[in-house]
This record gives C-alpha cells, sequence and structure tokens, in this order.
C-alpha cells in the first residue's frame, strides 16, 4: 500500500491559526503609530534648517492603547463573582441590618411554631390536624385552647387573645 504523502491539515491549520496570531500581535496590537523623526520646515522662507535643530520626536503610541477604553468598558462588575459557589471576599460582603422594629407575633410565636395541615368537619365534632396531631374543640396545645374550626383555619385562645391558624394550602389554591 502506498503511503500518503500529503500534509496533515489539521497541523497546516493549527500552523497557520498560530502563525496568524504572532502576525496580528507583531503588526497589529505591538505596531506603533508613527515611523520615526520628522523634519519640520521653516514656513516663512520654505527653507529647511539643519536637522539636529528642527527635528522633533513623533510620538509613538502601540496601536494596542486604543483597546485600553475597549478593556476597561468590559471588565468585570466589582460585586459580581465569576463562581457562584465559591466564597465571596471580605470586601464585598454586606451584613443585613439585625434591628428588628417588628413586634413579636400575638400568643407568644404560637402560630409560627405550629402549622395546621388540614381540618375535618364530623357530626361528632370538628377536628383539627395540628403538627400531626389531631385535636378537638375544647383540647388545648402548649395550654393554648382549640374554640372554633372553620373550613380554611383554626382559632385558639389563650386568655384574652385569640390565634389564628391558616390552613396550609399549595400555591395555586390560595
Amino acid at each position: 500500500m502506498a503511503e500518503n504523502k500529503k500534509p496533515n491539515l489539521v497541523y497546516v491549520a493549527i500552523l497557520a491559526v498560530a502563525g496568524g496570531g504572532l502576525a496580528f500581535d507583531r503588526f497589529v496590537l505591538s505596531a506603533e503609530a508613527g515611523t520615526g523623526e520628522a523634519a519640520i520646515a521653516d514656513a516663512t522662507d520654505g527653507r529647511q534648517a539643519p536637522t539636529a535643530d528642527i527635528t522633533a520626536a513623533i510620538v509613538r503610541e502601540p496601536l494596542a492603547g486604543r483597546f485600553n477604553t475597549a478593556q476597561l468598558q468590559l471588565a468585570q462588575p466589582a460585586l459580581r463573582r465569576l463562581d457562584a459557589f465559591s466564597e465571596p471576599t471580605e470586601d464585598i460582603v454586606i451584613l443585613a441590618s439585625t434591628d428588628d422594629k417588628t413586634q413579636a407575633p400575638i400568643g407568644g410565636g404560637f402560630a409560627s411554631r405550629h402549622k395546621l395541615t388540614s381540618v375535618l368537619s364530623q357530626e361528632a365534632g370538628d377536628i383539627a390536624v395540628v403538627d400531626g396531631i389531631l385535636i378537638r374543640v375544647g383540647e388545648t396545645i402548649e395550654g393554648v385552647e382549640l374554640i372554633k374550626v372553620e373550613p380554611d383555619g383554626v382559632i385558639f385562645r389563650s386568655g384574652d387573645t385569640e390565634i389564628h391558624l391558616t390552613l396550609a394550602r399549595p400555591g395555586l389554591d390560595r
């Protein structure tokens, strides 16, 4: 079988891209705007003075200097983390205010500690399921008495205050 003498196109493409990148870097990004020194002609009489006296250096600026403003515009925002799972640095962590100016809920947080999951209406008496426990009207939880069962919640009494627990429903039923 005859061997294939054609150059591998993958290697040729890689070399072409590398050469193009080097040429772009050399002739575009690193190129200088000026080409040297220019002689300044005397505008009054049109004569040229000696070169040592009138040559001025042209300011040479790399063409890549134009990209500095674009680089600054494309810079990442200061407070944005590139990795969402990494720990934030201390200088960007902003602590939330801990001043709680709201009042404590009536009943000492009874409504926040307990969850009403279902309400049963029967001839023998209404029953509520609070935290998985069946409670009839007149029974107590933590010294708070169940006084009324409604279709969408229950009412407890603690001394003179009434505590309402609403039935926890799925989001579409609200």
